[in-house]
This record gives C-alpha cells, sequence and structure tokens, in this order.
C-alpha cells in the first residue's frame, strides 16, 4: 500500500455534478474525497514513519494556494489513456514552486526515493472503466476537448497524507490527519 503527500481539493458539488452530467459513458468518476494535487509520492506505506511525517508537514506549514482549472487532459497519452485530469491555470506556478521546495525533503526526511522528474500539477478525477469500447474512448476524448473547465476558483486545504484505502468502496484513498 503506498502513500502520498498532496494538497486535498475541495470541488464544490454543483460543479461535480456538471461533470458528471455532461460526461459521456465509460468513465468512473473519483470520489470527490479523493481529489487532491500530488506534492511527494513516498512508496510503501511506513506506519512507523506517520508520527516523523505528520510532524514535518505541522512544522513546515506548506502554502496552499488558490487555483482554477484549465483543461482537461488525458494521462499518460491520449489514445492509451487511464486517467483524466484537469490542468491547472491559475496557481500552477506557486503549485511547481511548492514541489520543487518541498518535495526533496520531505522524501529525504523519510527515506523515499526523490522524484527529480518534471512536475504537473493535476487533479486527477476520472478513469476509463475497465473494458471500454474504442466508440467510448474516442467520445471520451472528444469531450475532454471541449468540456470547459469552472470559471471559479478553488482554494486548496492544506497538505495532507493520504495512503490507498484498505476497504472496499468509492472511496480509493484515506487520509491520514495532520
Amino acid at each position: 500500500m503506498n502513500w502520498f503527500v498532496a494538497w486535498p481539493v475541495v470541488v464544490p458539488m454543483e460543479v461535480l455534478n456538471a461533470w458528471h452530467h455532461e460526461a459521456p459513458i465509460g468513465l468512473r468518476f473519483h470520489d470527490p474525497a479523493d481529489l487532491h494535487i500530488n506534492l511527494a509520492l513516498l512508496g510503501r506505506h511506513d506506519p512507523t514513519q506517520e508520527k516523523k511525517l505528520i510532524d514535518l508537514i505541522r512544522r513546515s506549514k506548506i502554502p496552499a494556494p488558490e487555483i482554477s482549472l484549465k483543461s482537461i487532459l488525458p494521462l499518460p497519452q491520449p489514445r492509451r489513456f487511464s486517467a483524466m485530469v484537469w490542468e491547472i491555470a491559475n496557481g500552477r506556478l506557486e503549485l511547481e514552486k511548492q514541489i520543487a521546495t518541498w518535495r526533496p525533503r520531505i522524501c529525504r526526511e523519510l527515506g523515499a526515493f526523490v522524484d527529480a522528474s518534471p512536475t504537473l500539477p493535476h487533479v486527477a478525477f476520472a478513469r476509463p472503466e475497465r473494458k471500454i469500447s474504442n466508440d467510448d474512448r474516442d467520445s471520451i476524448l472528444a469531450w475532454s476537448e471541449i468540456f470547459s473547465p469552472p470559471k471559479q476558483s478553488f482554494q486548496l486545504d492544506p497538505p495532507a497524507i493520504f495512503k490507498w484505502s484498505s476497504t472496499a468502496g468509492d472511496r480509493q484513498f484515506e487520509q491520514i490527519s495532520c
């Protein structure tokens, strides 16, 4: 079971309902409580390190910027996507700066691998159904190109610690209190 540090993203229900209402067949939307922007991926969950990480996050006072959404991206690539994500418009540069500053420190403090790849702050919000037809995949891609992002901005919550959920259900992640 992996764990990570991320900014929770709280999206108003009317916005979530619009996404669901206008989406084509073949998408499985994430539970609203699972929406986040990754700060640091930590690898395999180590319960013995939880207190140390909670203390580090509390002491660090990592900023939680306001963001707006730009466009939908199919990741990792359009023809073989496994996730639909919102690219960040306003707030992206601040997020990139915070990730560049805090990811190495958090990972080093916990003895985790420090990923040096370029950052792409985003909010993953849906995945394709497991057995999706090519026609449904094409419909999702066409929808992603024309669907407009919400006009409002969102204030991110302070970073939190997440791990994969150990229970079956709609939630993919469990949040560890900070």
